[in-house]
């Protein structure tokens, strides 16, 4: 099942007296091992592989997009649902700055083809991750609270 966007909208929307230390914590931790990850993904596709240097900002993102469905499936399963997973990991994980500059860079070199797949595949694949991960969470948590 689909949720409303209010609906997840809805986990992030609070003040600031309604977060805790635990939960800055959390995002600070996954921010950390979201960024690291999205460092190594790029630093092992260059080394082996010969794909194009895009492949592993779309990698990462392709990889969050499961993740964040899969954290919107678990329905809250815990704080670590949204402040880990949905801000700290995902949030550091993923790119749209780096997605932006690599199509940027595609279109000044004229890579007309590159910026087809790049932004195709990010589109054709991410939407569909995210739909998968959330029907991953719904089944391992239960489904949206």
């Amino acid at each position: 099942m689909i949720y409303p966007v209010r609906h997840v909208l809805a986990w992030s929307v609070g003040t600031m007296s309604d977060v805790s230390l635990f939960e800055l914590g959390l995002i600070a931790g996954g921010g950390a091992l979201g960024a690291a990850s999205r460092y190594l993904i790029g630093a092992a596709l260059a080394r082996l592989t010969t794909w194009p240097g895009w492949a592993g900002v779309l990698l990462a993102n392709l990889l969050g997009c499961l993740m964040i469905g899969i954290a919107v499936g678990s329905g809250g399963a815990g704080p670590w649902t949204h402040a880990f997973l949905m801000t700290g990991l995902c949030g550091a994980l993923t790119t749209m700055s780096a997605l932006a500059l690599d199509l940027t860079v595609l279109l000044w070199i004229a890579a007309w083809r590159q910026f087809a797949w790049c932004l195709g595949l990010t589109l054709a694949i991410g939407i569909p991750l995210v739909r998968l991960g959330q029907a991953i969470g719904e089944t391992l948590w239960g489904g949206v609270a």
